[in-house]
């Protein structure tokens, strides 16, 4: 048999148990006895999967030529791309920061006073 799981993020260990459930209400466990290893970034990034999108966006004015977007950050995200144009349009601008490097960024590119 093969079990998957798609809700769990993949740069975790995980510790696995398995609950049976009888017809007769009786209950029955196995613990798998190992730890299942996070993926390395490379497999993660190979695999297809995505990280959930970040929450909690905040933007902010600093001047009044710059702000600054932060948010919470996502289980597993090594990069974040944050994509931005002006209302009335005009040029689409995409600014990128690595997870390590924290989960804000201060934008001034095409942003006018």
């Amino acid at each position: 048999y093969k079990w998957t799981d798609s809700n769990i993020e993949p740069c975790v260990n995980h510790n696995v148990r398995i609950l049976v459930h009888g017809t007769d209400e009786s209950q029955s466990s196995f613990n798998y006895p190992h730890t299942i290893n996070a993926a390395s970034h490379e497999n993660i990034a190979t695999s297809g999967y995505r990280p959930k999108m970040p929450k909690d966006l905040q933007i902010g004015d600093l001047y009044t030529d710059k702000v600054e977007v932060s948010w919470t950050p996502a289980k597993c995200a090594s990069l974040y791309d944050v994509t931005y144009q002006k209302v009335t349009g005009g040029k689409t601008i995409s600014k990128q920061v690595e997870a390590s490097q924290g989960n804000s960024i201060i934008l001034s590119e095409g942003l006018d006073p």
